[in-house]
């Protein structure tokens, strides 16, 4: 800047510095820059978590061992035990910690696979017949009571029209219509095993979406 009023200052045949001063006296007003300040410091009533109280926030950020002790610095306290401190006083929060958000992506992926493998366990074991169907109503899973009704163990490349007779391929077409309107619906249905025997159904029959609210 004083290059740039040193320039101007040559153009204009005049001081610099008499420049300037012209320039903060045009924004100049009387008590500008006065500032006063009060010593709030009273204010800063800090606690110090006691060893029990310091564990409890430990096992809040999921921080069970001395191993799980990283001071990493990814919460800019450099230190898990300041980290610790400053959410005792309510300055932080457990989310804030590196290892909390992995270990609870850890959890959350447990939970997802008891949860999946549980469901499994049911329609294992269930004697009514279950399937699922994608878009284009390709088998993607059969439990085992319905492979046993079907009289069938592989259900590669098989769509459920291929169990259906041409009245039926109707109804599921229709319902199908109905499915990709969100809507629930139960109906009757009639399958055709392998063997050519014919198995007349109650189907209950529900859409399924994915995370993006698109029909899966």
């Amino acid at each position: 800047m004083l290059q740039h009023y040193s320039d101007i200052a040559k153009n204009e045949n005049k001081d610099h510095n008499k420049l300037l001063e012209e320039l903060i006296s045009k924004y100049w007003k009387e008590g500008l820059y006065d500032r006063e300040y009060e010593n709030l410091s009273e204010n800063n009533d800090f606690k110090t978590p006691n060893p029990y109280e310091l564990q409890e926030i430990y096992r809040r950020m999921h921080k069970l061992t001395e191993a799980d002790i990283y001071n990493c610095s990814s919460c800019g306290y450099g230190q898990c035990e300041k980290m610790a401190f400053a959410i005792f006083n309510g300055l932080n929060r457990p989310e804030n910690c590196h290892f909390y958000l992995s270990t609870e992506g850890e959890i959350a992926h447990r939970e997802t696979e008891e949860s999946r493998r549980h469901l499994q366990n049911i329609l294992n074991t269930m004697i009514e017949g279950f399937l699922q169907i994608d878009n284009k109503v390709r088998l993607v899973d059969v439990n085992p009571a319905l492979k046993k009704m079907l009289k069938i163990d592989s259900f590669e490349n098989k769509t459920l029209y291929d169990f259906l007779n041409e009245d039926n391929k109707k109804i599921l077409s229709q319902q199908l219509a109905l499915r990709s309107q969100n809507k629930n619906s139960t109906y009757e249905l009639m399958l055709i095993a392998s063997d050519g025997s014919e198995i007349y159904c109650i189907v209950n029959a529900t859409p399924l979406y994915d995370n993006q609210g698109e029909k899966s």
